[in-house]
């Protein structure tokens, strides 16, 4: 099974690479790939608490509800009792999720390396906090 954690490895990477030679490609990459960390990481966490049903995940028609469907997952169906690490969870994958757009579509990126920090650090925290509820929740059960 892929580690999606290894794409937040790759952006980090492409941001110091950015850095060195000054490229929005990079930048781009990077926002992209953590984004998909983050994605990933809660869509299988979904999975493994049975909130949701791959197959139910493979039968959405358009890929763009399937992202709306993790968050609104996260949002309304918290994993432990602390629905308010949940909640953030989820505003943070909608915030990097738009950001994720702008990189892919948009020609005219303004503050390209503001966001591609920000998205890095919600995809920190996103990583830390879900496994954090996802080692609590089998602790107390």
């Amino acid at each position: 099974m892929f580690d999606w954690t290894k794409y937040q490895d790759f952006a980090k990477f492409l941001i110091k690479e950015s850095e060195k030679y000054d490229t929005e490609t990079y930048l781009r990459a990077a926002i992209n790939r953590s984004y998909y960390t983050s994605f990933c990481t809660c869509r299988n966490r979904i999975f493994e608490q049975n909130l949701a049903k791959k197959q139910d995940f493979y039968n959405l028609t358009h890929k763009i509800a399937v992202h709306r469907t993790v968050s609104n997952i996260l949002y309304e169906n918290p994993f432990v009792n602390d629905s308010s690490i949940s909640s953030k969870i989820s505003g943070l994958l909608i915030e990097s999720s738009g950001k994720r757009k702008k990189a892919d579509y948009e020609e005219n990126y303004t503050d390209i390396k503001g966001d591609a920090y920000t998205v890095i650090r919600n995809t920190d925290y996103i990583l830390k906090n879900i496994n954090n509820l996802y080692n609590i929740y089998y602790l107390n059960t």
